[in-house]
């Protein structure tokens, strides 16, 4: 078998080239390079781009090309099912993109650290609880804002005329969300890859497993495939499962012929904890007192806004009353109309005499849509199906199941946040929620978290503080499944931060190897 590296030993048919299509390559030939990274998105990029500025040779194994293709999302399909999921849905194959740059290609650009509340070990929340405090987390947050191209988070926002919505309260919180202007890793990234003399990135490369030596504390090599029939190797002195949250867990459970349960598996606990970030439409608020600045609230419809504020419960008063985090959203705002029979009962028509039936100034009425954390629960897992890919790998299968925490964390937050808006006069909220069906019009964020949680010892998770996974010297996993708690931001700008810290942690043992 032919050995060739990400130097320039590599045939003359794939020199000069920087991404690679895994078609153009021989079957049986063996890649090797500094450091391995599986997958092409928003983790493997980070790792690879800053690993190569240390002069490591990075090969970044990707199973997308440059552009989409339905075959190659085909192989995202599988089972989905679990509380606000119905037996057939296509959560797995609709919720993620299987090209460069990931699922940054259709990403919204929502942007928001972790809360220091979130790796904190709270008693009432079982599993909660992160083995690294928050302020080390913290100190990447420049370099994350600067790959993402957010306004600082440091930046403190001053008088913002739209605080004055709940100003009042002390139940209510100021939430800030930032946002990239997008941020597409495939445009901003990709011809740098391409003219990069350290970074290979084969694309059309299927990971089918990962390979153990004998005694399972080393990944030798990894098994790739362009096409059934034609696979090659790759191999490095060190492995980052960078492939997302379903993936990640998909790809330990399968490469199973050294460890029969799966590679860093032996607890059980690879897939398990599986959350998401419940969405729902809360209601409609008769807003009576406009704030000064109630166009803040909408979704960004360019990159000119950078912020937008939304509502949450206090962290104290989270605690007290044991709910997770929760924000909302202010969208889609218009003129009360004064035939409404509540509107009427509330404040008379008096209340809506007179003023510019355009301007915002006046009453208004909004719709109000919530976002919410998701407990750890062991019983929310991705598994192996029986059915399996093109490849014959067997594909993933979804169990989302949510807890009577998840539900009352909703119910909650949308009962104090409208008793603080009517005790404040700021207006009325029309809630959405049905009591006899209080899951009805739950949807997931598309966010995909905690299947390979990080934890102190290998009881308690899947990789230990640095995201090497228990027992595999040389095997990391970056992305949001190490979250061991999900928080209620969205988790982009987190996971990057998390790639930012494993690759300052990786160059580390690249200079004492």
């Amino acid at each position: 078998m032919e050995l060739y590296s990400a130097r320039s030993t590599d045939p003359p048919a794939v020199q000069n080239r920087m991404l690679i299509n895994a078609h153009d390559l021989e079957p049986g030939r063996t890649i090797e390079g500094d450091v391995v990274v599986i997958g092409a998105g928003a983790c493997g990029i980070t790792l690879a781009q800053k690993l190569a500025r240390t002069g490591s040779d990075v090969v970044v194994v990707e199973g997308g090309g440059r552009q989409y293709d339905q075959q190659s999302q085909e192989l995202y399909r599988g089972a989905a099912e679990g509380t606000c999921l119905d037996a057939g849905d296509e959560y797995l194959s609709s919720t993620r993109l299987r090209y460069l740059g990931g699922t940054t290609n259709h990403w919204a650009g929502w942007c928001r650290p972790l809360d220091p509340l979130d790796f904190e070990r709270r008693e009432w929340l079982e599993h909660s609880g992160w083995p690294i405090d928050h302020a080390e987390f913290a100190r990447h947050f420049a370099e994350t804002e600067e790959i993402l191209e957010t306004v600082p988070f440091t930046v403190p926002v001053g008088d913002y005329g739209a605080w004055s919505l709940f100003e009042q309260s002390t139940l209510l919180a100021r939430t800030m969300f930032h946002f990239s202007p997008p941020v597409r890793f495939r445009l901003k990234y990709g011809d740098l890859l391409d003219a990069s003399d350290r970074v290979r990135v084969l694309l059309h490369a299927n990971v089918l497993a990962l390979r153990l030596d004998a005694e399972g504390r080393r990944v030798v090599g990894l098994e790739v495939a362009s096409e059934p029939g034609r696979s090659f190797n790759v191999r490095g002195k060190w492995v980052v499962l960078a492939a997302g949250g379903i993936e990640n867990a998909r790809l330990l459970l399968a490469s199973n012929d050294v460890q029969g349960e799966g590679v860093g598996n032996a607890r059980d606990l690879v897939g398990r904890f599986f959350m998401d970030h419940p969405h729902r439409r809360l209601g409609r608020l008769l807003l009576w007192k406009s704030p000064a600045d109630i166009r803040a609230y909408r979704s960004p419809k360019d990159s000119s806004q950078r912020r937008m504020p939304t509502i949450s419960l206090s962290e104290e008063y989270r605690q007290r009353q044991g709910l997770l985090g929760a924000t909302i959203q202010i969208l889609k705002r218009q003129r009360l109309d004064p035939e409404d029979t509540l509107v009427r009962t509330i404040s008379g028509l008096d209340r809506l005499a007179g003023g510019d039936a355009g301007s915002e100034d006046g009453p208004l009425e909004a719709i109000l849509n919530i976002r919410a954390e998701q407990s750890p629960n062991p019983a929310s897992r991705v598994l192996l199906d029986d059915e399996t890919d093109r490849f014959g790998v067997r594909r993933a299968r979804l169990d989302w199941q949510l807890q009577e925490r998840d539900l009352r964390t909703l119910t909650e937050t949308a009962r104090v946040v409208a008793a603080e808006m009517a005790r404040t006069g700021v207006g009325r909220i029309r809630s959405s929620i049905e009591p006899g069906d209080p899951w009805r019009g739950t949807v997931g964020g598309e966010h995909h978290v905690g299947t390979t949680r990080m934890a102190a010892s290998p009881a308690n998770g899947v990789v230990d503080p640095d995201c090497r996974v228990f027992g595999v010297d040389n095997l990391y996993v970056a992305g949001s499944s190490v979250f061991p708690t999900a928080g209620y931001a969205n988790p982009t700008f987190s996971l990057v931060a998390l790639a930012v810290r494993l690759a300052e942690h990786l160059r580390g043992r690249l200079g004492s190897a």
